[in-house]
Parts: structure tokens; sequence; C-alpha cells
């Protein structure tokens, strides 16, 4: 993405060459693209808020839920374990 911005940007021989219509014109398309840039970065963050704001809610529902939950991976090998589930020495955490 970086290369293909690079190529469309002008050469300084040729930015010696654009005429003031075509300058206004660059700055204001750079300008509108400044903008966009900015509300796609605000909406990622909104979005990342939320993400971020439903893992504590799950993450708070595993951890204070009044029964045990074990977490287990592909390979049945337990990966976490709530605060409520029963000790037992017959399993371990993964390697």
């Amino acid at each position: 993405m970086t290369r293909k911005a690079k190529k469309s940007i002008p050469s300084k021989s040729k930015a010696g060459e654009l005429s003031a219509l075509e300058l206004n014109k660059l700055v204001h398309e750079l300008g509108t693209h400044q903008i966009e840039l900015e509300m796609q970065n605000e909406e990622l963050r909104r979005a990342q808020a939320e993400i971020d704001s439903s893992r504590r809610k799950y993450a708070d529902l595993y951890d204070f839920s009044p029964v045990g939950y074990f977490t287990i991976d592909r390979n049945g090998s337990i990966r976490e374990v709530n605060p409520p589930a029963p000790p037992c020495s017959a399993w371990r955490s993964g390697p």
C-alpha cells in the first residue's frame, strides 16, 4: 500500500511544474484524505473501545461465575480455569 502511495506522489521535478491551480487541487485532495483518515481512525477507536468493553464483560462473567469453567484448546489441554473451579490434581495447564 505504501509503495502504491509513493508512486502516486509527483516527483520533485514534476512538483516544480505544477500550476497554482493544480497545487490548490492537490492540497484540497490531501486535506480531504486527511479528514477521511481521521474519521476512519475515530471509528476504529470506537470499535476497539466496544471490543474492550465486551471482552471485560465476558471476562467478568467467566471469572466471577459461581460455577467452575475450564477453557480447553483443540488438543484437549486445559488452558484456563476460573476461580470457582474445583482444585484437581488430575489436570494440568498446557505445556
